[in-house]
């Protein structure tokens, strides 16, 4: 009885811990689209998402590489960056072309 509540319990950090980076995968992927999220900007978005990847808690929660996963995902939303291990400032949409610059609300092209 009492092995399976640990594996219960075992079970239930799994799937809490997956949730968790699953949301901030999602979270993350819109604010690189350029929407913001629960009042905050995208730019603030990308930040704290970024700073929970590259966290110790990211490294509690998961053995999975913060910095492959912040490369992949810029690379799967279509934007070329330059990581240098801060939050995106700039953004080329390959798909169009055109470099894209946030200053403030506006996209500069």
């Amino acid at each position: 009885m009492i092995e399976k509540t640990v594996n219960y319990n075992k079970e239930g950090f799994e799937n809490l811990a997956n949730a968790i980076i699953v949301q901030a995968v999602k979270d993350y992927r819109k604010a690189l689209s350029g929407f913001s999220s629960d009042g905050k900007s995208d730019t603030d978005v990308i930040a704290e998402c970024e700073r929970f990847f590259r966290s110790e808690w990211f490294s509690v929660l998961t053995n999975a590489d913060g910095e492959y996963l912040i490369t992949n995902i810029r690379k799967e939303s279509g934007f070329s960056l330059i990581l240098n291990s801060r939050p995106l400032v700039g953004r080329v949409n390959q798909n169009k072309g055109a470099k894209q610059m946030k200053t403030g609300r506006r996209w500069a092209k």
